[in-house]
């Protein structure tokens, strides 16, 4: 099967849904994610974020974010976490969620 960069799969509903648990002031859907298309897709050397989130708050505010690890990652973990001005996969399930936003 080619590959689509704005074809909406099961993994990006399953993550919109753990990115609106993890974070309920944001107003997240699956066509906000956009992932990494190109070389920067396969070569996990090049420092570039595999996707990128476009969205807002709830009271209007742009969210704009990326993430070094894939999608795939952040929902095996199960958990996402806000560290400075990107998001990581939570892969310490003991972590609270008020600990999102460390400095």
């Amino acid at each position: 099967m080619r590959y689509r960069k704005h074809h909406v799969g099961r993994t990006r509903i399953k993550l919109a849904a753990l990115l609106n648990k993890c974070f309920p002031e944001w107003d997240v859907r699956p066509e906000h994610l956009e992932p990494a298309s190109g070389s920067y897709r396969t070569n996990r050397l090049l420092d570039v974020y595999c996707w990128e989130l476009f969205t807002y708050t709830k009271t209007g505010l742009p969210v704009v974010l990326g993430c070094f690890d894939t999608m795939t990652e952040c929902l095996k973990a199960g958990s996402v976490v806000l560290s400075h001005d990107e998001l990581m996969a939570n892969h310490n399930p003991k972590e609270k969620q008020d600990d999102r936003t460390r400095n």
